[in-house]
């Protein structure tokens, strides 16, 4: 028995040296555009071999992605084994790229030669995944919005890495940044059933002229049926390489309207313009501080595009601006930018001043012609005395005494002192040996009543500052709706908006917080006061839309969806 078994073991080792042996390279083509990609397969026919070193790819390609497979096979008595590695290049540089030769194990690898031109052949691998493309609108203005679209449709799930590439400029220049991601949504194209996923960017053209979009380019991996059928386990589930290309997008941009007279050219689908104070401008008092808050609000401008409001304030009124603020919201539908600017005034006198109407031109994207913002002149009332803080007067100096008299009153003064301090001296003396245990008690007290005082006195959340916040402006504005005061409440809505996390905290930013009851009763306020037909304002159901009103909506933050299925880059 054992004669036999050494006589197999002899027989497998001849086979094995008896195998022929090699090591080549294969690349899956040989002319490639930039931004393609290549496979490149290193087989090596040997049992005993080792995975090569292929630092040097790194010169001229990109590595994206390495596998490894191996199979072991025995045909009339004689095992071999086949290594493959596996590697997916990018390639850095356009003109004739060299994937040098390997070693491993004694053998070496050809040399091959890759050509690179300018960009890929737009040609996509399957119809189990479509890239298509929109832009809107066609002929946007410079400067304005214009918003990009990719819809990715795929047949099959996304398996391993994929990339989606963001758009890119071909001719022309433009701002153009990332707003949001759809979740996947099952549709119809050509009869077949498909997942979509969208993206979408606002596009700022920088100049007039044709702006020319690349085809965008997905690349990754759907699942394999054939793997599925026979594993039916994802991890094993390698997938089949995809690659789908979209077609060309263009837009023809057009220059600013020669018409058009404003100071700053602000193309908009949407602008408005408020204006709010800490109190009532009609009961201002002088010495008091009061801020006025000025807000510009754009859709399809960021923040940094809005002008600065300047106004020219009375002189009897001391203006000290406070640094604008700027907030930018990226939605599905483009950008909102908001610029606001807090002035706090102090009047120092009294009387009635005129602070002049508030301006802002700009052009409607929508109906193409150019429009005017504009909050009016108003009058500002200015009672009581400036608060002055009267200082008492210095003390005369007091007459010198005469030299006699105070040398006597030296004397007796230094006598008195001798005396409070031989008793002082004595007390000492009587309490010295005490002194460390009293100390001991007063510094244990000490640290009692700083314990107590941090625990009592200890800063309250963020949550209950805000809570106690929102109460007291709805205690005011509650105060208001019940005397059915439109005034009282249009000056304490902003506060209560703010407090309630409505952006903007203006008038129109609540009606449009998207609470319908809120919205209209906020509408009727505005009516109430500001129309010529006003009538009597009756606060009972704004109090309860109020009420009502637990927080302001907010709008979650649009994820990536395809990095929630897998990773994009």
């Amino acid at each position: 028995m054992v004669v036999r078994l050494g006589l197999l073991i002899t027989l497998l080792c001849l086979s094995l040296s008896a195998y022929a042996k090699g090591f080549t390279a294969q690349v899956d083509r040989f002319s490639v555009g930039m931004g393609d990609h290549i496979q490149l397969v290193l087989s090596l026919d040997d049992i005993h071999g080792s995975r090569p070193d292929v630092s040097a790819l790194n010169k001229d390609f990109t590595i994206l992605r390495t596998s490894q497979s191996s199979n072991m096979r025995i045909t009339n008595g004689i095992v071999s084994q086949e290594v493959k590695w596996i590697f997916l290049l990018s390639p850095n540089r356009k003109g004739t790229l060299t994937i040098p030769s390997f070693t491993t194990g004694g053998f070496k690898s050809e040399v091959i030669n890759i050509e690179v031109g300018d960009a890929p052949v737009a040609q996509s691998t399957s119809d189990e995944v479509l890239l298509e493309v929109e832009v809107k609108p066609l002929n946007p203005y410079v400067k304005s919005q214009a918003i990009f679209t990719q819809r990715l449709y795929f047949a099959q799930e996304l398996v391993n890495n994929a990339s989606l590439g963001h758009p890119t400029l071909e001719k022309g220049d433009a701002e153009i940044i990332f707003l949001a991601s759809s979740n996947p949504s099952y549709v119809k194209r050509n009869g077949r059933s498909y997942q979509m996923i969208e993206r979408y960017y606002a596009v700022f053209p920088s100049s007039d002229g044709e702006l020319v979009f690349a085809p965008s380019v997905f690349r990754g991996s759907i699942a394999d049926q054939r793997q599925q059928r026979g594993f039916n386990m994802p991890m094993f589930n390698t997938g089949k390489r995809v690659t789908a290309y979209s077609s060309k997008a263009s837009l023809n941009v057009a220059e600013q309207p020669k018409g058009f007279t404003g100071n700053n050219w602000l193309p908009s689908s949407q602008l408005s313009l408020d204006m709010t104070w800490s109190q009532s401008p009609e009961t201002m008092k002088a010495g008091e501080p009061v801020t006025a808050t000025i807000m510009v609000m754009a859709q399809g401008l960021k923040a940094e595009a809005l002008p600065e409001i300047t106004i020219n304030w009375p002189g009897s009124i001391k203006s000290y601006p406070e640094k604008p603020e700027f907030r930018t919201d990226k939605r599905v539908n483009g950008l909102v930018g908001l610029r606001q600017e807090k002035v706090v005034l102090v009047a120092n006198q009294n009387g009635e001043f005129q602070i002049p109407a508030i301006e802002v031109a700009w052009w409607n994207t929508a109906t193409n012609q150019q429009q005017v913002e504009r909050i009016n002149g108003f009058t500002v009332k200015v009672d009581g005395a400036a608060a002055v803080q009267l200082l008492s007067p210095a003390p005369l100096a007091a007459e010198p005494e005469p030299l006699a008299n105070k040398d006597a009153e030296d004397s007796a003064l230094v006598k008195e002192e001798q005396s409070i301090f031989d008793t002082v001296s004595a007390v000492y003396a009587e309490h010295k040996k005490h002194l460390p245990v009293a100390l001991s008690v007063l510094g244990l007290l000490l640290l009692g009543i700083g314990a107590a005082y941090f625990y009592f006195n200890r800063p309250k959340t963020q949550v209950e500052i805000n809570r106690k916040i929102l109460a007291s402006a709805q205690v005011q504005l509650a105060e208001a709706c019940n005397a059915n005061n439109a005034k009282a409440a249009i000056s304490a809505l902003p506060q209560w908006a703010e407090a309630a996390e409505i952006y903007p905290a203006t008038l129109s930013g609540i009606e449009r917080c998207g609470d319908p009851l809120l919205s209209k009763e906020v509408a009727a306020l505005s009516h109430s006061r500001y129309s010529q037909n006003a009538q009597a304002w009756n606060g009972e159901k704004l109090l309860v839309a109020v009420k009502q009103f637990s927080h302001a909506p907010k709008v979650d933050n649009v994820s990536d969806s395809l990095e929630a299925l897998h990773p994009l880059h």
